[in-house]
């Protein structure tokens, strides 16, 4: 015989019974909702560009890469040769940097800055018809 008062547990709100959830979690029970059928999601495949518009995209990203490299080497060599300030101005106006090239004897970065905008302005041209 046992002298011991015998002690229910009483369960806890937040160890209310608890049933396993057709999605893997527990719920509690009471609150399960019935599954609804649901449609299948659609791909998430962007649309695919036609290869005329992905070569007019990507000429468009070179002919701008190519000319910002070359404005940053014009303008750095502008402020090199001639004063800080004229390079300071090369870099933040963007046509003052072939003009102060030119002045300062340079030949080739000028030379190469005017055929990369040109280049550009072409390729955004074409890419905005």
């Amino acid at each position: 015989m046992d002298i011991a008062p015998r002690v229910e547990k009483v369960p806890l709100p937040h160890r209310a019974a608890r049933k396993m959830h057709s999605s893997g979690g527990f719920c509690k029970l009471g609150s399960m909702q019935p599954e609804l059928a649901r449609p299948a999601a659609p791909a998430l495949t962007p649309p695919l560009l036609p290869p005329s518009e992905l070569v007019g995209f990507g000429l468009l990203v070179f002919a701008f890469a190519t000319l910002i490299t070359i404005h940053v080497a014009l303008a750095y060599r502008v402020g090199r040769l001639g004063s800080r300030w004229r390079g300071l101005l090369a870099l933040l106006v963007p046509p003052v940097a072939p003009l102060a090239g030119f002045l300062l004897g340079l030949r080739l970065l000028p030379s190469l800055w005017t055929a990369s905008a040109v280049g550009y302005l072409i390729a955004l041209a074409r890419a905005l018809s």
